[in-house]
C-alpha cells in the first residue's frame, strides 16, 4: 500500500485542501475548460434575474457555462483557494470572488437566489463540516431559494484501487478515516503526483439525512452521467437540489 504523505495538517482537513488547489491551480485551470453538462438540468430553475453564489467556483468553469447559456445577471465566486480564483480571474477580469471557507461565509443573511456547489461538498472532511456548510448555505439562500450539488460519484470502477486502500487503513487505524474517505492523487501533464486529494464518498441517502437535518427540502436526489439520469454503477455524479424550506 501507498503511504499517505506526513504532514502536520490532517489530510481530511479544509486547511490541506486549500493548500493542495492553490499548489495545483494553473494545471487545473487548463483541465477545466470543458462545459458542464450537468449544469443544463439547473437552467429550469434560472427564471428573473437571480443572484448566483458558486462556492468553490475553483477556476471559473460554472461561471463559463452560465456566461455562455446568457444565465449570468448577478454572480459572485467563493473559494478557499486563492490562487484558484486568481487563474479564473485571468480569464474572466469582471468575476467577482471572495476567498472564504464554505463553512462561514462573509455574506448577509438571505442574500441569494441560488447557490452552486459543484464538486466542492465531498471535501468537507466530517459530519460536522457539512452540516455546517449547509447550514451556512441555508442562512444566505433567500426564501425558497435552490442548491444545486454535484458530487462525484465514487461508486465506479476506475476508483476501486482507492476504496481497497481506505479499506486497508480502515482496518489498521479504527476511527481515523472510514471505508468513505479516499485520497485521490492530482498528476501533472507527466504524470507526476503532484498531491493527494480528499474525497468524501457520499450516496444518496447520506445526503438527503444532511440536507433534511440542515432545513431543506429534497427536489432531486440522483446519479447522473452528464444531463442524462442513469443508475449508480454507471454515473460520473450524484446530483442535488435542494430547495430551502
Amino acid at each position: 500500500m501507498d503511504q499517505l504523505e506526513k504532514t502536520d495538517i490532517p489530510l481530511s482537513s479544509i486547511e490541506k485542501t486549500a493548500k493542495i488547489y492553490n499548489k495545483i491551480a494553473p494545471h487545473f485551470a487548463v483541465t477545466r475548460r470543458t462545459m458542464i453538462d450537468e449544469m443544463k438540468i439547473l437552467l429550469p430553475y434560472i427564471k428573473g434575474c437571480p443572484s448566483i453564489l458558486d462556492v468553490g467556483c475553483g477556476t471559473g468553469r460554472a461561471y463559463r457555462f452560465l456566461k455562455v447559456n446568457k444565465a449570468i445577471c448577478r454572480y459572485r465566486g467563493v473559494d478557499i483557494s486563492e490562487e484558484q480564483i486568481r487563474e479564473a480571474k485571468k480569464e474572466f477580469p469582471e468575476i467577482s470572488c471572495t476567498v472564504a471557507d464554505m463553512t462561514a461565509l462573509p455574506f448577509d443573511n438571505a442574500s441569494f437566489d441560488i447557490v452552486l456547489m459543484i464538486a466542492s461538498f465531498h471535501h468537507l472532511p466530517d459530519r460536522e463540516s457539512r452540516l455546517l456548510a449547509l447550514a451556512e448555505t441555508h442562512r444566505i439562500l433567500k426564501p425558497d431559494g435552490i442548491v444545486f450539488m454535484t458530487n462525484w460519484n465514487l461508486m465506479q470502477k476506475k476508483y476501486l484501487k482507492y476504496y481497497l486502500f481506505a479499506l486497508g487503513r480502515s482496518l489498521i487505524t479504527p476511527g481515523t478515516y472510514s471505508i468513505k474517505d479516499l485520497f485521490i492523487p492530482w498528476k501533472n501533464e507527466s504524470g507526476t503526483v503532484m498531491a493527494k486529494r480528499y474525497y468524501h464518498s457520499f450516496g444518496k441517502r447520506e445526503i438527503a439525512l444532511l440536507a433534511q437535518k440542515s432545513g431543506f427540502t429534497i427536489l432531486e436526489n440522483c446519479y447522473t452521467k452528464g444531463e442524462k439520469k442513469v443508475k449508480m454503477w454507471g454515473a460520473y455524479n450524484l446530483l442535488t437540489i435542494l430547495r430551502k424550506s
